[in-house]
């Protein structure tokens, strides 16, 4: 069947695959004459490609890798990757520190606020820190009940930064859905939000988080991010519950430099969920190096993005497109965050924030 091709760029258009692909000719001493030999080489030299990748994206890492894929298992065997290496991913995602844009956050209300490069990197430390204060250790499993906000973005990247394996559920889940999901995982710590704006109304969570909280007993505590309006005296009656502002106070009296804690390439960094259509959903564990790479192929050689660039994905913090999104941080991109319904207050709300 004949395809026809709706759109081709002009040849010499400039392109961060062109770049790439000018990088592996002269590491390599190739010369491809069109777009399919280069794909071919992709897939015969697999741990040249690879290698080249880590290294065209400057990749952050405190130990090289010594090998890059195990030579002596096929790939239906499983074999490791990126042995010896040891790097963090929310390291990866601030590698920006200035007062660029880094987030703008909007909903159905259509207010915007903005969080630059600086003030996201600051957030992150201050939440990681009170992290370590409380005793979130490496491979502990931290969940969040959170909409797609700020919120949601520093409480990932604050987990990941000390080695903590991220979940997230959004709050159009039920609370069956929600502990279909997170009680699989036995959560340490759990973010949330006492009221999300949607339909076009305040709707508040609090009786649907106090059975999610009655149904995970391994949560030592319950962390209230801000929400649009006053968050609801009856959330703190939750066992083990405070606000982030409390939290964030046990690690207010740290005077120690903070660092990113340095992990294999393979460690466990977020767990995702199928769908549950045909059962329980499903856990889907998705280690920090393969994540990292992949999203930083993706965003960067396939689709060029910049600083220039502004990035949008209308997904919720429930879908594995939420932590897609927010790997465009490593590009130093703006991501525009919406939380609500995609056609509220009008079906052309999305298009008003283009």
């Amino acid at each position: 069947m004949h395809r026809q091709v709706l759109w081709s760029p002009e040849p010499g258009t400039p392109s961060q695959l062109k770049s790439f692909q000018h990088f592996v000719e002269n590491r390599h001493a190739q010369q491809f004459d069109n777009y399919d030999e280069f794909w071919q080489w992709s897939i015969d030299c697999l741990p040249d490609f690879w290698k080249d990748i880590w290294d065209y994206c400057q990749v952050a890492h405190s130990v090289p890798p010594s090998e890059i894929v195990e030579a002596n298992k096929a790939m239906d065997e499983i074999p490791a990757w990126f042995s010896g290496a040891r790097l963090n991913y929310a390291e990866n995602m601030l590698r920006f520190r200035d007062n660029h844009i880094a987030i703008i956050a909007t909903g159905e209300h259509l207010n915007s606020h903005t969080v630059t490069y600086s003030q996201l990197y600051d957030r992150v430390v201050k939440l990681a820190t009170s992290l370590r204060e409380a005793n979130i250790t490496v491979g502990d499993r931290i969940a969040a009940f959170l909409p797609n906000t700020e919120h949601a973005v520093i409480c990932f990247l604050a987990s990941t930064a000390v080695g903590a394996v991220f979940s997230s559920a959004s709050p159009d889940f039920g609370v069956h859905g929600t502990l279909d999901r997170l009680g699989q995982i036995q959560p340490k710590l759990l973010f949330c939000i006492d009221s999300v704006f949607e339909n076009g109304k305040h709707q508040c969570q609090v009786k649907k988080l106090e059975e999610i909280v009655a149904g995970l007993p391994s949560l030592q505590y319950v962390v209230f991010c801000p929400s649009e309006g006053v968050i609801h005296d009856t959330a703190f009656e939750i066992p083990r519950s405070s606000s982030l502002d409390r939290f964030l106070q046990l690690g207010s009296s740290t005077s120690e430099p903070f660092y990113f804690e340095q992990l294999p390439f393979d460690h466990p960094l977020v767990i995702m969920f199928t769908s549950g259509s045909t059962g329980k959903p499903k856990c889907l564990v998705h280690r920090a190096g393969g994540l990292l790479l992949q999203h930083r192929k993706e965003h960067l050689i396939h689709t060029s993005m910049s600083r220039q660039d502004k990035f949008f994905y209308y997904t919720t913090t429930g879908w594995m497109m939420w932590n897609w999104q927010v790997s465009a941080l490593a590009e130093g991109a703006t991501l525009v965050l919406f939380s609500g319904k995609p056609f509220l207050p009008t079906p052309a709300a999305l298009f008003k924030i283009a």
